[in-house]
Parts: structure tokens; sequence; C-alpha cells
């Protein structure tokens, strides 16, 4: 069995039962296959999952790269884009998403499947920072500048959160709430303000 095949099983499980399997065993037996060939291709169901949310960002990228307006982008327009096809790419998916994220809740940044995912993302955020910076959209601040990925990706789970307690019409309110997030986080990255309270704090101290 392909690898791929195991990975639509486990969502169409997932989906039918409203839980995960409660065992390696029986989700074997279900697919017909033996522990150890599942094992050959994944160590948990957790490495399951972890491929799963990598999955949704590579096809968004992958839809990204293959716009070539994409590529003349300024920073915000590119994760604007990034995050309006993403979510596109979890709405195929959205029944599952609800029912694997449903324990976390506020914890969601917690959650041990979406590791890959964010390691991956960090690496898209560091990017985006970087074209920030040439295009002048974002303003050098030393040491805090470093940290811009890390805040992006808080906003990224912002949004998945937001959008998975939706309710609007066609998601209306997740696309205004991207947009205003994704606004604010650049004037914030744009204004050299963390490096001026910084700088600030440095003066109050130095004068004690």
């Amino acid at each position: 069995m392909e690898t791929t095949q195991i990975i639509d099983a486990y969502i169409s499980y997932v989906l039918e039962h409203n839980a995960k399997p409660s065992s390696v065993y029986l989700f074997a037996k279900h697919l017909n296959i033996s522990e150890s060939e599942f094992y050959n291709h994944f160590s948990s169901f957790e490495g399951i999952e972890k491929g799963i949310w990598l999955s949704f960002f590579e096809a968004t990228l992958l839809r990204l790269n293959a716009d070539e307006s994409y590529q003349d982008f300024g920073a915000r327009e590119k994760l604007l884009a990034f995050y309006y096809t993403w979510i596109e790419e979890l709405l195929k998916k959205r029944s599952y998403v609800s029912v694997v994220l449903k324990e976390f809740g506020s914890t969601l940044i917690s959650a041990k499947q979406l590791s890959e995912f964010k390691e991956a993302f960090l690496k898209y955020a560091e990017d985006i920072v970087n074209t920030g910076k040439e295009t002048n959209e974002i303003a050098e601040a030393g040491w805090f500048t470093s940290k811009y990925a890390d805040g992006i990706w808080f906003q990224l789970v912002f949004v998945l959160n937001f959008w998975l307690n939706d309710s609007s019409n066609k998601f209306e309110k997740t696309d205004a709430a991207i947009e205003k997030a994704v606004n604010l986080s650049f004037e914030f990255m744009g204004s050299n303000l963390l490096k001026s309270a910084f700088d600030f704090g440095k003066f109050l101290l130095q004068k004690k």
C-alpha cells in the first residue's frame, strides 16, 4: 500500500468515526494490511497527522509558485496570497481539520501535529521578512527582526483558529480577518516601533 493511500484512509476513518483510530492494530486491520506494513510508512498516527499538515503547506506553495505574478509580489502581498491559498487548501479537508483540532481550542499553538508544518512555515516566513526588508516594507530592528518570523507563525495560528470558528457565508469574516491581521503586522514591522521602545528602555536604565 502506498503512503498516500494510508493518509487518505486515515482521513476517511477520522471523518467516518469522528475520532482517531484507537490503535495501529485495529487501523491496519481496517486497511487489510499488517502492522509491520503500516510501520514501514509511519511510526505512529501522529506521524500521519504531521505529514497531512505538511502536505497542506506544500500544496499551497506549489500553487503559489505556479503563478508567475506571485513572484513579483511584495512581502505583504505574498503573505496575503499565502493565507488565502492555504485556507482554500484547508477547505478541501475542513471536516477532518475540525475533528483533529477540536481538542486543542485555545492551546492550538502547542499541537504536536503542526510541528513539521511549523518548521517549514518558519523558513517561508523568514523569506517573507527578507523580502520585506528588500522592499522597505519591513524596517530593520536589530534583534527584534529575528523574531518577526515567529510573530508571523503566531499570526497564522490565529488565522487557523479564526477560520475554524467562522460560520459566516463563504468564510467572508476569515478573509477580512486575514487582511486586517496582515496589514496590522506590516504596519508594526515597518514602523521601528519595537526598536524605539527597546532603545527608550535602555535609555531609562542608563539614567538610573
